[in-house]
C-alpha cells in the first residue's frame, strides 16, 4: 500500500506567512514560550518544508512558483549566515536588517504563490 504524501503547499505558505510577518512571529513566540523562533523558522524551512527534490513537492507548484521558492531559498541560505545570535527573543531580531530582508523576500515569494492576502496558517 502506497504511503500518502502530505500536501506541502499549505505548509510552505504557512511558513512564508510566518517569515514575512513581524506580528505573527511575535505571536508565535508568545504562544510557544521557551523556543527560539528564528531557530524554529530556519528548521521549518530548511529541514521540514522546502523539499524541491521531492516529486510530490514539485507537483504542488507551477514552474514559476518553483522558481520563486528557489529564489527565496537561495536568499535565505545566504542571509541566515549573516544573522546575529538571537538574544532577547524575536523582537531583537526583528530590528536586524538581514532578518528584515528575509521577511521581505518571504513576502515576495508568498506573493508569487498568490497567497499574500488569505488567512491560512
Amino acid at each position: 500500500m502506497a504511503r500518502e504524501v502530505p500536501d506541502l503547499r499549505p505548509r510552505i505558505i504557512g511558513v512564508l506567512r510566518l517569515l514575512s510577518s513581524a506580528e505573527q512571529q511575535l505571536d508565535y513566540e508568545r504562544r510557544v514560550p521557551g523556543i527560539s523562533v528564528p531557530t524554529e523558522l530556519l528548521s521549518q524551512w530548511f529541514d521540514d518544508q522546502y523539499l524541491p527534490e521531492s516529486e510530490s513537492f514539485r507537483l504542488r507548484f507551477s514552474a514559476g512558483e518553483m522558481k520563486a521558492l528557489s529564489v527565496f531559498n537561495n536568499y535565505f541560505e545566504v542571509a541566515e549566515k549573516r544573522l546575529p545570535q538571537p538574544r532577547g527573543g524575536i523582537g531583537t531580531l526583528l530590528e536586524d536588517e538581514t532578518w528584515q530582508g528575509i521577511m521581505r523576500e518571504a513576502a515576495r515569494a508568498l506573493s508569487a504563490l498568490g497567497s499574500g492576502s488569505t488567512n491560512q496558517k
